[in-house]
């Protein structure tokens, strides 16, 4: 099912697709517009819609679908993955996602989830070969891929969601995913989520002895994409009237994906894995204990809202839930920091999907 807010005219997009129409390309940019638009899945044009709205609620739920495939490949130690799934609802309005009181938290079931009102379908794409050698090496959490986030499986892409193969913070090379909006067949960068190692030794501490993992969610600053060229900012001023540039901000072209000095962190989410932390996770989302609870901080290290990966056990199939858990197939529940930008709370998304990959993903390897 299709959110009928999904389906709304939309102003705000309209007049923004227009303006991205109208900027020109210079001539260095062909390099890394080439790279931006190359896609295996074709852009079409998406549909007139408020993409806002699909972030306007209190939260929403993330749900990754069951790969069949891939279980029955793997339990003949075959090292197949299935490029990944998911489903995005709204939160329910009446529903909490996380409260000092377990009694008053929401614990769906599994029938429950499916039948909310999906808005956004999440597709995975990555090499085959890629997903297959990455799985026999014992990394496929950290393979290279890209999430195009839509309507539908048929509607255009809105978002796009590009992570780079990196070894991890541990060894210097933090995860990084990069988010953009897809606008008038052009990428616009909007942000990034970027794992927390600013501070190395603690970082390992926090990691090695307290199993507790950080991932900011940076937007870009206001001054990106703006200026004359320079030697310290590399991005130039535009005159409007083309329409060739792939990638532009109000009213500006630039020629390059943003540097680390042209992201501010706004929040951070963090995920304890273990009893440390404030609250006790360990056998959390299982058959032993229903919720895994995460806190989203703000930039004074405050949690401002909360991430549940929950259970969510089947009402009729009683090994359904536990079969999926088994199988790293998850479910969360995500709350959005009430001041929330839609692109923060876009981000904010793309942060779970993060921690997702990184630490509920099958490695592969001998734990195939």
């Amino acid at each position: 099912m299709i959110s009928k807010d999904a389906k709304l005219l939309s102003k705000e997009v309209d007049s923004q697709n227009r303006e991205m129409d109208d900027f020109n390309v210079g001539d260095d940019v062909p390099l890394l517009s080439q790279s931006l638009q190359h896609s295996d899945i074709e852009d079409k044009p998406p549909p007139d819609y408020q993409s806002s709205t699909l972030f306007e609620g209190k939260g929403v739920t993330i749900r990754k679908h069951t790969q069949i495939g891939e279980v029955v490949a793997q339990a003949c130690n075959v090292p197949w993955e299935q490029a990944n799934q998911y489903a995005i609802a709204a939160l329910p309005q009446d529903k909490w996602v996380d409260s000092a009181n377990d009694s008053t938290r929401w614990k769906p079931s599994a029938e429950t989830l499916t039948s909310l009102e999906r808005v956004l379908h999440v597709q995975e794409e990555s090499s085959f070969f890629d997903r297959c050698l990455f799985n026999w090496l014992g990394c496929g959490n950290l393979r290279p891929l890209q999430l195009h986030l839509s309507v539908d499986e048929e509607s255009g892409v809105l978002y796009t969601v590009q992570r780079d193969f990196m070894l991890g913070g541990v060894c210097g090379c933090p995860l990084t995913m990069d988010m953009f909006k897809v606008s008038g067949g052009n990428k616009v960068p909007i942000g990034r989520v970027r794992e927390n190692f600013d501070d190395w030794f603690d970082k390992c501490f926090q990691v090695c002895c307290k199993a507790t993992v950080y991932h900011d969610v940076q937007t870009l600053g206001p001054n990106w994409g703006d200026g004359e060229r320079d030697n310290t900012k590399n991005y130039i001023s535009a005159q409007p009237g083309h329409a060739e540039n792939p990638m532009s901000q109000d009213g500006r072209k630039f020629t390059r994906m943003p540097h680390d000095d042209d992201y501010k962190t706004v929040y951070t989410l963090r995920a304890n894995l273990s009893c440390c932390g404030r609250v006790n996770n360990c056998c959390g989302s299982t058959c032993f204990k229903n919720d895994m609870v995460f806190d989203v901080l703000d930039r004074q290290g405050v949690a401002m809202a909360t991430v549940q990966k929950t259970y969510a056990p089947s009402e009729h199939m009683g090994c359904n839930a536990f079969c999926r858990a088994g199988q790293r197939f998850s479910n969360y529940l995500v709350e959005f920091p009430e001041d929330a930008t839609v692109e923060a709370r876009a981000l904010i998304v793309t942060s779970v999907f993060q921690l997702d990959f990184h630490r509920f993903e099958k490695r592969g390897g001998k734990n195939h």
